[in-house]
This record gives structure tokens, C-alpha cells and sequence, in this order.
């Protein structure tokens, strides 16, 4: 067999084998049930951690101090109770698939190295160094998050960060500095941050953490500032128009626009006097996350809604 051909059948089997870990079905996922003796991984499968399972352990799949164990053929992970994972526990494998709803703590490096494209971790509090480094983020929502260490996603090309209403001011992640720098060298000069509904004032040049995004617009105010009107924009996500339900209807001057993730006024659904406590919004909308800016009394709400 000639260099040429040996190499060729070689490249032909990773892009099969590579295929194959990203094409891998979750539906039928290899259940762990006890950490302590953990299964070896043979082939590209998705892992579910029984519901009596409620931490990870330090570097249980890490393909780098543990290969043996097969990480690396590791393409989806799934826990409903997992409330932490330590560090490396998932070092350098092939995942594409995260569904952690509930943890609230992730360990330095423990996911270093993967393949995950979207990344939502609800319950989030703590992010751990360099936890998501070199990945393929590219959407990221961390709705309660409340610390994030270096360079955690360093490396990564995402277009969309979101982070809890508690990062209007976002001080806990040591914004501009050079000691932090949670998302040095992301990849695009074309990412939105967004700060739960809110998006990133400008502030020194719109430079954060070393990076400048693309959404300089405030779309709300502070979250203290923001009048207790009960206000529900379903269904949610949305797929053939979606209605905005006032539950306490108040008589009172109210404008109500439809925006980007920008911040650019796409259209004007109501203004006037709030009588209905029903606005209907009919209009065809592509896939996406858009706003909805509601400015009652001088103050002024702002609702998430997402099209399918």
C-alpha cells in the first residue's frame, strides 16, 4: 500500500468516526449508575447519570489522566439532578450535547476541549476556569449565574452571550480586566452580550474583558428601577404570533415596540392609553430572540420572546 492510499483510508476513517460522534442518537442514552466503577465508553454514545446521582467526581471521563475509560467517545451528557461537576471530569472529549437543567456549580476545566455549539445552564451560579475552553460555543445563557473565572470560555467563537438582570453591572465577572478575561479570544467581532434583558451599555469604548462587542444599546433600565406591572408575553417560544397579557390593567399612556437583539425598533405594536389587558402581535417573524419594549408611565419593561 503507497503513502498516498495509507493516508486516505486514514482520513476516511476519522471523518466516519468524527460523523459519527456528532451524529450519535441521545434518545437512547447509556445510563451510569454508579460513579465509582464508571462503565468504558467503546463506541460514540450519549451518558445519562441516574437520578440518584447528584455530583461528578473529579476527572471521571477525563480522556487525558483516565483513557482507558473511553471519554472520548463521549458525545452527550445528561443529568437531571446534577447540581455539580468537578474539575476535568469530562477533559478533552467529544461532546456536543450538554443537558444539565440543574446544576448550579461547574469545576475548573471540566469541560475543556469538547464540541458543544449551545450551552444553557439555568441554575448556573459558578463557573470554574477555563471550564468551557475551546469548544464551539456559539449561544451561551447563564440566566443565574453569579461568578465566572478565568478565561471559562476563552476560545470559543460565540455570537450570543446571555447572563442574568443581576449583571446590568457586570463587576462580578471584572469587566475590561486583564486579570479575568472569562471571554478572551472569542472568535467574531460580531457578538452580542446581552445581560438577561438587557443589553451592555457602552462603557470604555464597549471594551469588556479584553473584547468588544457589537451591542452598545440599553434596552431597559435598572432592574430596581422597573414598575411592578405583571406582564406575560405568550406562548413563549412562539410560532404563529404571540399575544403580550397585562394581568393588572391600570389606565395609563403605554407604547409597546417590537425589537432586534440590537436593540432596533422593528415594529410599533401599541400606543396610546392601556385599557385591553390583551396585544396581539400577528406578524410573521423569522426564528430568532427578539424584545418587547413596554413603556408605561415613563418606565420601561422589557420581555424576552423567542420564535421558532
Amino acid at each position: 500500500m503507497n503513502y498516498l492510499n495509507k493516508n486516505l483510508i486514514i482520513a476516511i476513517l476519522f471523518a466516519s468516526t468524527f460523523t459519527a460522534k456528532l451524529n450519535a442518537d441521545c434518545s437512547n442514552p447509556l445510563v451510569i449508575t454508579d460513579i465509582n466503577n464508571p462503565p468504558v465508553i467503546t463506541e460514540p454514545t450519549c451518558i445519562k447519570f441516574d437520578e440518584g446521582i447528584t455530583k461528578i467526581p473529579w476527572a471521571l471521563y477525563d480522556a487525558m489522566s483516565v483513557p482507558e475509560r473511553g471519554g472520548e467517545n463521549i458525545i452527550g451528557v445528561i443529568g437531571q439532578n446534577v447540581v455539580s461537576v468537578s474539575m476535568y471530569a469530562f477533559w478533552e472529549n467529544s461532546i456536543t450535547i450538554l443537558d444539565l437543567p440543574n446544576v448550579i456549580t461547574i469545576g475548573e476545566q471540566a469541560f475543556l476541549g469538547n464540541l458543544i455549539t449551545i450551552l444553557s445552564l439555568p441554575m448556573a451560579k459558578t463557573i470554574g476556569s477555563m471550564a468551557f475552553t475551546g469548544n464551539q460555543l456559539t449561544e451561551l445563557e447563564l440566566s443565574n449565574i453569579e461568578s465566572i473565572e478565568a478565561l471559562s470560555f476563552w476560545d470559543n467563537p460565540l455570537k450570543s452571550v446571555t447572563l442574568g438582570a443581576g449583571f446590568t453591572e457586570p463587576t462580578l465577572i471584572e469587566a475590561d480586566s486583564i486579570i479575568n478575561r472569562a471571554f478572551e479570544d472569542v472568535k467574531t467581532s460580531e457578538c452580542d452580550l446581552i445581560l438577561g434583558e438587557f443589553v451592555l451599555p457602552e462603557r470604555d469604548g464597549n471594551m469588556w474583558n479584553g473584547y468588544t462587542w457589537k451591542s452598545i444599546t440599553v434596552l431597559g433600565i435598572n432592574e430596581n428601577d422597573v414598575p411592578d406591572y405583571d406582564i406575560v408575553v405568550y406562548p413563549n417560544p412562539a410560532s404563529d404570533g404571540f399575544e403580550i397579557i397585562f394581568n393588572d390593567v391600570e389606565i395609563a399612556p403605554v407604547r409597546i415596540e417590537l425589537l432586534d437583539v440590537e436593540g432596533k425598533k422593528l415594529l410599533d405594536i401599541y400606543e396610546g392609553l392601556l385599557t385591553d389587558n390583551i396585544y396581539k402581535v400577528d406578524k410573521s417573524l423569522s426564528a430568532g430572540s427578539y424584545f418587547i419594549k413596554i413603556l408605561i408611565k415613563d418606565k420601561s419593561v422589557i420581555k424576552k420572546v423567542v420564535v421558532e
